[in-house]
């Protein structure tokens, strides 16, 4: 009889547990609709001006963000503002310094609020390998 009642405690505190848990992080999840997704070409030309092509859904006006590295080192990035809804923009690089024709260059993009960081990104950082520029 002492052990029912002790599984039944136990049976309603992990119910108000998993309650309270799906409440607080799976609604969250859900509501967060905004994307980024890359569409352009993965190979460029060193001779004209680096263009990603990017869709994305916001909830509210942000900035698309595309940043150039290779080997993990940050190059240059470019950001294009965006109003709330959806669509693909053209977000531009303009690149200080030469460089190198490779295979080895990298991009990521992602959504952020307008002024703000990457640490502030609404997005997931998208990391894209394998960026040739010839």
């Amino acid at each position: 009889m002492r052990s029912l009642k002790f599984i039944r405690i136990c049976a309603l505190v992990l119910s108000l547990m998993l309650l309270s848990s799906w409440d607080s992080k799976e609604v969250s999840i859900q509501k967060n609709k905004e994307r980024v997704e890359f569409v352009g070409s993965k190979s460029l030309d060193i001779n004209s001006q680096l263009v990603f092509d990017v869709k994305y859904v916001a909830k509210r006006g942000r900035e698309v963000v595309v940043a150039l590295k290779r080997n993990g080192v940050w190059i240059a990035n470019g950001i294009v503002s965006v109003k709330k809804g959806e669509g693909t923009v053209k977000v531009p690089i303009n690149v200080t310094t030469k460089l190198k024709r490779s295979r080895k260059y990298e991009i990521d993009f992602y959504l952020r609020p307008v002024g703000t960081t990457w640490e502030d990104a609404v997005t997931q950082i998208n990391n894209m390998p394998n960026i040739t520029i010839d």
